[in-house]
């Protein structure tokens, strides 16, 4: 094609690639997890869908209050420190999870660990954003933007058919069974948002000293 949709060119940009890995991941790691937390509170506590929804509100709250920060912070710190912190951050979090237990009411383990999971999960989101769009020539910002929006939800997808498969155990029959297979999904979450760190620490320590204005 003489006009490819995404120019080749783009992918010779390591930022570019760094970006769209990450974006990757969250999304991978943020679907599973809202999913089987869902499947947690009202397959094995029993919630009704109402009452599950409220219990993830605080990590809602936490995911608005990460994003406002990265874009407080992203100008100090540059996009490395949130990447590498929200990365660290959603792991801890995640990995809280794998200890849920059966029963005993809403879990303090449960609101812990969603509330880190969110909270560093949306500090990643804006930095994986200019990482991957950052010297783009203008005409190029539409491609590398559906990139990243293609990495989030091609991210999401796999994360989830190979998180759901992982989880899936033989047989299934029984509550323990099916919250010990949540609980290796969740470990296996965990270890992927890792995955986000070692791309980060190639970035710039410090961040780009923003040029005059264009006039």
């Amino acid at each position: 094609m003489a006009e490819p949709l995404v120019p080749l060119g783009l992918w010779r940009r390591p930022a570019l690639r760094i970006g769209n890995l990450v974006m990757l991941l969250v999304g991978a790691m943020m679907t599973a997890t809202l999913y089987f937390m869902s499947l947690y509170l009202q397959g094995i506590l029993g919630y009704g869908a109402l009452r599950a929804g409220a219990a993830m509100l605080p990590m809602t709250a936490l995911m608005l209050a990460g994003g406002f920060s990265a874009h407080l912070l992203i100008r100090a710190v540059g996009p490395r420190p949130l990447l590498i912190g929200g990365s660290l951050t959603a792991a801890t979090g995640v990995l809280l999870l794998v200890w849920l237990p059966a029963d005993g009411g809403f879990p303090v383990r449960f609101l812990i660990g969603s509330i880190l999971a969110g909270a560093g999960a949306s500090l990643m989101l804006l930095p994986a954003t200019v990482t991957a769009t950052a010297d783009i020539d203008p005409r190029d910002a539409g491609a590398a933007s559906g990139l990243l929006n293609t990495a989030s939800q091609l991210g999401g997808a796999l994360g989830l058919a190979v998180l759901a498969t992982i989880a899936a155990q033989d047989p299934p029959h029984t509550p323990a069974a099916i919250l010990d297979g949540y609980h290796t999904a969740f470990g296996v979450d965990a270890a992927l948002i890792l995955l986000a760190t070692p791309p980060a620490l190639l970035l710039p320590r410090t961040p780009r000293a923003p040029g005059p204005p264009r006039t």
